[in-house]
């Protein structure tokens, strides 16, 4: 592109000419076409993503960062309870040419167990239970006196095995023994190996999470492990579970390595009740890690309780310096550069922190919060990022120099793992104090406050929201007037929503993949690149990927209009330990669309822990379960081992919870997906139509 040397009020010739075209248009006196050739006539080429600022400034006020929302957040929050155990299984060839595994449940409830064998041909293989002091049971024929209730369904997930569960009534407490078989002629066709999964109507779980976020290559990553009483749990409860000292505890860790190796960590036990261990990570890339744990309960019956974990660690491709520089660009505005040392190469990270000042009589003063995607590639100078904030938060505050960052971090903008922070970073100011304006009225705060505007050197009028950028290079200028409803899909799927039902809708298309939520948002940005605004109405991952959109980036879905900017149904905004199981699985299954980081508790959490309220009180949000019935209470037998009633197969309704947004209501008799016992939640008509009426275009 063009640039010119002459400058106009303190811009560019290029940037005083976007500001104007920009202004025409959103008066109505200009439209795409004429847009483009104005444009065309004076620079060349239509402008860049990054000539049109791209990326958001984020900003929220103290209350959002003092309160713990907008801070790294504790592990031992994001832990995942199982009341469940999934035991590796491998068949051994026998000398009467059968092929067979043996090995012991531990039952510590008489109330109700359950099995699932997941093996590729396992519904072809015996099983045979001896529960203490009794007969064996064969549970696919057993003999009279023993009720076994046996189901049949579709795994789901993207696995397309079927499976059966087996549950027994009133089993003896104690040690089974387990023996699975299968034909020489099975074996070879299927496969030797799977997992045998089963659970215990018991009120003991188990509660395991990361020691902390350092996932970064070269450091160590811990796990901390505990049994817990599920009858002192309160309902809803976000707090972790207190420990319950057990008795005899035995608990070792089975990690895999992103290259394949796998390595046994035995587990600490402490006078606590917990147990915990940690590792070297030498390698970048995706590992799961299955924890063990045998104790005994309160009454001395023997106890057994897995949790499988999926977890990503990254390289550390750059690292905070000790200072930020302050320089005040006009009335208006303030950039604070942050020292950093970045890796030849690095690319796009995100930039995180508090800003503090001083008050009356030098006391500290939280003034905001400021965030943005940065890349040094093209935006780091003399070995900084920049962080942009609005002169009226200062105001606002009360505050003057001298300025401090607190809680500055660098993360992974794919896994937001923090790689880099820094607790307080001194700020260098070459400006005066920040003087008040008469008449300002504190109260208000400006949607130009909390996300910039569209290009870092724009001013516009605080009570205007951000003009309307020009199509993105190679966008057809004449498709620039359209405005439409967006029908996004989630992980691993395509073409879920029924489109007649939604009027000037377009759907979103990347079937069958997985993404992170930075690669999702920036796709559904792309293709709504041609039209000048739409909503977006989003099923599963969809949501949060929109929502990451809305919060980062600029986009056609700041510019529509309507009464529900986001609408979802069936989003997991705060994780589904699925995850873990789903990773431990892709071992003997193949991993289908592969594990996502983003959807795991711990990676729930860290992404949320840099949305702020305003752009989360943009979503309209629904949630589904199975309908409760008598022997109909489940959407998928798989995930009804792992899962916390009330769920959709996928996502639990606790855990579908988005804090600040708008909820929606819960309807039962919906899963999340097709293939489960009830219909998929996106097949709904009437909420369908609901979505439809109100959806911003």
């Amino acid at each position: 592109m063009v640039q010119s040397s002459e400058h106009i009020g303190g811009h560019s010739f290029a940037e005083s000419l976007l500001m104007i075209v920009s202004a025409f248009r959103n008066l109505g006196l200009l439209t795409g076409p004429g847009a483009c050739l104005l444009v065309g006539m004076f620079l060349g080429v239509a402008p860049s993503r990054a000539e049109m600022g791209a990326t958001k400034n984020l900003s929220a006020p103290p209350e959002e960062f003092l309160s713990g929302a907008l801070r790294l957040p504790d592990p031992a929050h994001a832990g995942v309870r199982s009341v469940a155990a999934m035991i590796p299984v491998h068949l051994d060839a026998t000398d009467s040419g059968t092929w067979r595994w043996s090995g012991h449940l531990e039952v510590d409830a008489d109330d109700a167990l359950s099995i699932m064998l997941f093996a590729p041909g396992g519904q072809a293989w015996d099983i045979l239970l001896t529960p203490p002091r009794a007969e064996p049971i064969d549970v696919k024929s057993p003999h009279d006196g023993v009720r076994i209730t046996r189901r049949r369904g579709a795994v789901g997930l993207g696995l397309s095995e079927t499976g059966e569960s087996f549950t027994i009534d009133a089993p003896p407490v104690g040690r089974w023994a387990v023996r699975l078989s299968a034909s020489e002629a099975n074996v070879m066709s299927g496969g030797r190996d799977g997992y045998l999964m089963f659970a215990v109507k018991s009120p003991y779980a188990l509660y395991t999470h990361l020691s902390d976020y350092e996932l970064v290559v070269g450091r160590q990553v811990g796990f901390v492990s505990y049994l817990y009483d599920r009858r002192k749990v309160s309902s809803g409860s976000d707090s972790p579970p207190i420990p319950l000292v057990g008795r005899n505890m035995k608990a070792e860790m089975h990690v895999v390595k992103p290259s394949g190796v796998a390595k046994t960590v035995p587990l600490r036990a402490k006078n606590d009740g917990t147990v915990s261990g940690s590792f070297r990570a030498d390698e970048a890339g995706d590992y799961t890690a299955r924890i063990v744990v045998r104790s005994e309960s309160i009454d001395g019956a023997p106890l057994l309780r897995t949790s499988q974990h999926f977890f990503t660690v990254v390289e550390q491709t750059a690292v905070l310096g000790r200072t930020a520089r302050g320089t005040q660009i006009d009335d208006g505005r303030l950039r604070f550069d942050v020292a950093i040392q970045h890796a030849a190469g690095a690319g796009k990270m995100l930039l995180t922190a508090e800003l503090w000042g001083k008050g009356d009589g030098q006391s500290n003063v939280s003034v905001c919060w400021l965030s943005r995607m940065a890349d040094p590639r093209s935006t780091a100078v003399d070995g900084t990022l920049p962080l942009w904030c609005d002169t009226r938060w200062v105001r606002r505050a009360g505050a003057q120099p001298p300025f401090q960052l607190h809680h500055v971090r660098l993360q992974d903008p794919d896994t937001h793992i923090p790689f880099s922070r820094r607790d307080v970073m001194p700020v260098e100011t070459d400006f005066a104090p920040v003087v008040a304006v008469d008449g300002y009225d504190r109260e208000i705060i400006t949607r130009e406050m909390l996300m910039g505007v569209p290009g870092p050197t724009a001013d516009f009028s605080e009570n205007v929201f951000p003009p309307m950028p020009l199509a993105e290079a190679g966008a057809p200028c004449s498709t620039n007037t359209l405005h439409k409803v967006m029908l996004v899909h989630g992980y691993c799927s395509g073409g879920v929503w029924p489109t007649g039902e939604f009027d000037d809708a377009i759907e979103f298309a990347d079937n069958n993949q997985n993404r992170t939520h930075d690669q999702f948002a920036q796709l559904i940005r792309a293709q709504g690149g041609g039209l000048k605004s739409f909503g977006i109405v989003a099923h599963s991952q969809g949501g949060a990927a929109s929502l990451h959109l809305f919060s980062y980036y600029w986009s056609g879905l700041d510019y529509s209009t309507g009464p529900r900017r986001i609408q979802s149904v069936g989003t997991p905004y705060r994780g589904t330990p699925l995850a873990g199981d789903l990773a431990i699985l892709g071992e003997i299954f193949g991993s289908g669309c592969g594990t996502n980081f983003d959807m795991t508790y711990d990676g729930a959490a860290l992404w949320l822990s840099g949305i702020p309220s305003w752009a989360r009180s943009e979503v309209y949000y629904h949630t589904t379960s199975f309908e409760d019935g008598f022997g109909f209470d489940f959407c998928s037998l798989f995930t009804d081992l792992f899962l916390t009633d009330p769920d959709d197969g996928v996502i639990e309704m606790d855990y579908g919870q988005l804090p600040g947004a708008n909820n929606m209501g819960h309807t039962e008799g919906w899963c999340h997906t097709t293939g489960m016992r009830d219909p998929a939640q996106y097949e709904d008509h009437s909420r369908n139509a609901v979505m439809n009426a109100n959806a911003n275009r």
